[in-house]
């Protein structure tokens, strides 16, 4: 199996599943782009709750996240592809969609250390290409407040990442590149999080969500200190990540609502949710 790897990795349910409304109404771009970016949180999420049901931890809340994150996905990929505007977004998201299917067959079967290297491998593919529609998004609406929906997002997908490549290793993905690949996004998320606190237009209560972030995650960072000893705490290491996501994808819809017109902007319930090529601009 030829494995793809990426060295320069530059609350409660309804709450941690994003986009809840199944309608495929008008999305502003800023609503496209942060749907889209979510979109790239999935294929982390997706692959780390496998991991985890793999691994029985927590077995019946792996479970039932990584249904709620396949049907997510599902109905994420529908708006976007009833949502496109121009041929070379249509075109990009039925090549996810494509592409999607076969990951999505496999992320729905029995967890063994086979299907889990593939799926993590497929991940980073599905990274890339959702990464790749979320720029044709921003490519159309590029200014500072789509740039922090992206940024944002950014780090949720980082935060889904960095617990991919921890509950890899926890189910007996050990490889050498496992250690890598989770000390590049460790390193992403804190340059990540640096960027968002030099940000200029962070609205009341965004810089205590940040604060919130910074303290969730030296607790994930005290964590990795007894996975470096040779001991493993998934549990403590999931609930914490997703306590961040909750705080990340909060600070993505705030960054969404901002940069949406008044009249165009329609409520959900929503928390959106590397590579060289997988980048936060």
């Amino acid at each position: 199996m030829g494995r793809i790897t990426w060295t320069s990795i530059v609350f409660l349910m309804a709450w941690i599943f994003p986009f809840a409304s199944v309608q495929a109404g008008s999305l502003s771009t800023a609503e496209a782009i942060n749907k889209a970016a979510w979109q790239r949180t999935l294929t982390q999420r997706i692959a780390k709750n496998y991991l985890l049901v793999g691994g029985r931890v927590d077995l019946e809340s792996s479970k039932a996240q990584l249904k709620a994150s396949i049907s997510e996905f599902d109905m994420t990929l529908f708006q976007l592809q009833n949502n496109a505007p121009t041929d070379r977004i249509a075109k990009t998201t039925l090549k996810l969609k494509k592409r999607w299917l076969s990951y999505k067959e496999v992320a729905l079967t029995e967890p063994t250390k086979d299907s889990a290297l593939w799926l993590i491998e497929e991940s980073n593919s599905l990274l890339a290409m959702t990464d790749k529609l979320v720029h044709q998004w921003l490519a159309l609406d590029h200014n500072k407040l789509t740039n922090l929906v992206n940024l944002s997002n950014h780090q949720s997908m980082l935060s889904e990442r960095i617990g991919m490549y921890y509950s890899a290793h926890f189910f007996g993905v050990q490889e050498d590149w496992v250690i890598t690949e989770l000390n590049l996004s460790l390193k992403a998320f804190s340059d990540g999080m640096n960027e968002l606190y030099s940000a200029d237009t962070a609205p009341t209560g965004m810089l205590q969500a940040l604060s919130n972030i910074d303290n969730q995650w030296e607790y994930v960072k005290h964590g990795l200190v007894q996975f470096n000893k040779g001991q493993y705490v998934p549990l403590i290491i999931t609930v914490t990540m997703e306590s961040m996501l909750e705080n990340m994808s909060q600070m993505a819809n705030i960054y969404t609502a901002m940069a949406t017109p008044a009249t165009d902007f329609q409520p959900s319930i929503n928390i959106p949710g590397l590579a060289s090529n997988v980048s936060a601009y």
